[in-house]
């Protein structure tokens, strides 16, 4: 290679002088700097390439309700807690008594006080006492068994007694966080949404968003909603849409508790999906 070729050639062609440039180490290092560039725009092609995906997959709306109208979801009733388990009652059984018979009177043994004394008195032997039992006097009569004799003839026909009274029943008037069976709107969970659905009406704002609205009530005994309160306000006209709604709700089926219908809190969150104009 002569002076004034060197000055025009690449670095790789006056290393490979006279050399077998056939050999795969020139063929590497001349299309170096091509592969590189390739490399890199293929990178840059796939990060702008997510990039778009991820942005589009940002702006898809979340699906609540395939419904007309305001969207309304519910949460679940909190869980009851579980009813208390009585402990079976085991009936007493009398001896049935024969009221016809004539009734026999029991051997008894007169109860002695002891007595400090300088005299002798005379104590029964304890085989005297032997299946008889303590009275006020000694008299013979049929053998005791170690009970306690009834008062009454055994028919349920005795004198009674007429002063023992019945206690009031106190009625309960306040109102429970939980019931053994919770109140519950007539025809389910599904019968609430629709009603919901059908008598809330749509509120259109500038921009699209989503307004959640938690009211609190109370299902009384005969199953009447009252005592409305905003727990979660979503705005004065959210509220008294929602508000407007309930007060149109029919009789739920009444909370119990050990089988007596009670007053109960509920809370029933909606939750509003607006389109913008």
């Amino acid at each position: 290679m002569n002076a004034n070729s060197i000055l025009h050639s690449d670095v790789l062609d006056i290393l490979f002088e006279n050399r077998n440039k056939q050999y795969g180490a020139y063929t590497l290092r001349k299309e170096y700097n091509k592969r590189l560039m390739t490399a890199i725009g293929g990178m840059f092609s796939l990060v702008a390439i997510v990039v778009v995906c991820l942005s589009f997959k940002g702006k898809e709306k979340p699906v609540i309700f395939d419904a007309q109208g305001p969207v309304i979801t519910l949460a679940s009733n909190p869980t009851p807690p579980p009813p208390h388990k009585k402990e079976p009652v085991v009936p007493i059984v009398k001896p049935k008594l024969d009221a016809g018979a004539p009734k026999q009177d029991l051997a008894t043994i007169r109860n002695t006080v002891p007595v400090i004394t300088d005299d002798e008195t005379s104590v029964p032997p304890v085989d005297a006492m032997e299946n008889k039992a303590i009275g006020t006097e000694t008299k013979d009569g049929k053998a005791s068994d170690g009970t306690v004799p009834s008062q009454g003839n055994g028919s349920g026909t005795g004198p009674g007694n007429d002063n023992v009274t019945t206690p009031p029943v106190v009625e309960d008037n306040s109102i429970h966080q939980f019931a053994e069976n919770m109140p519950e709107f007539p025809g389910g969970t599904s019968a609430m949404i629709r009603f919901l659905k059908k008598n809330l009406h749509e509120i259109t704002n500038e921009e699209e968003r989503t307004v959640k609205v938690l009211v609190r009530f109370i299902v009384d005994k005969t199953g009447a909603v009252t005592g409305f309160e905003i727990v979660n306000s979503g705005g004065e006209e959210y509220d008294k849409e929602v508000l407007r709604v309930m007060k149109k709700m029919p009789h739920w089926k009444p909370g119990s508790q050990n089988g007596n219908l009670v007053n109960v809190y509920m809370s029933l969150p909606v939750v509003f999906q607006t389109e913008s104009e």
